[in-house]
């Protein structure tokens, strides 16, 4: 059996394809995930340096005073999503609950609450969906069942709220709250049991 110096076997290691491809693919995965940054970037700051030159001084005016209408409202609506998405960032949850929440002490109507967190949450859903497909986390077979059925289930809650929360707003809101309070204490403990569940795991 040859007998191999402490130094020739770090060198081995240190030169084995199995670290090198290793190493390839952390270099590449990072870079990936950089590029997208930059091309989220990129995308924002051509957008509003367009929007900049495209609108007059006189636009700009208009839209800032009809964005102060209502005590402000939009600016408020502006906050509350961009808290809610740290959070849900962080979390990975809340972002529908916690806005839900805000806007129904904001005293908006439900579907218009209904229609701006699923137009903003369409983005991150669609973004998060791709990064689960790229990492194979994604059970084929279970997405291709439940598409139908969710489909006609987001179809028709979207139809009845619209219908039900124009006529019944009184009645519809409280049950909202409640049903969003349910979730917020569900999340909650959810949280608390991952902590549990770490803690003894140590």
């Amino acid at each position: 059996m040859p007998h191999h110096t402490p130094e020739e076997i770090i060198e081995g290691i240190t030169h084995s394809p199995e670290v090198v491809l290793t190493s390839q693919e952390l270099t590449s995965s990072r870079r990936k995930v950089i590029n997208k940054y930059m091309m989220a970037i990129s995308v924002i700051a051509l957008v509003v340096t367009g929007i900049y030159l495209f609108l007059s001084t006189e636009q700009l005016a208009e839209l800032h005073a009809a964005l102060q209408q209502d005590n402000n409202r939009f600016y408020w609506m502006l906050l509350v999503g961009f808290s809610a998405e740290i959070v849900a960032g962080s979390m990975g949850m809340g972002y529908g609950v916690i806005c839900t929440t805000i806007l129904l002490i904001l005293n908006v109507p439900p579907p218009v609450i209904s229609a701006s967190i699923h137009s903003a949450e369409s983005f991150t859903s669609a973004a998060g969906s791709i990064s689960h497909w790229q990492l194979g986390n994604i059970n084929k077979k279970l997405a291709k069942a439940l598409a139908i059925p969710a489909i006609i289930g987001a179809v028709t809650g979207a139809l009845l709220l619209s219908y039900v929360g124009e006529r019944y707003a009184k009645m519809t809101k409280p049950f909202i709250a409640f049903y969003t309070m349910y979730l917020g204490i569900r999340i909650l403990q959810n949280a608390f049991k991952k902590k549990e569940n770490n803690k003894e795991k140590k």
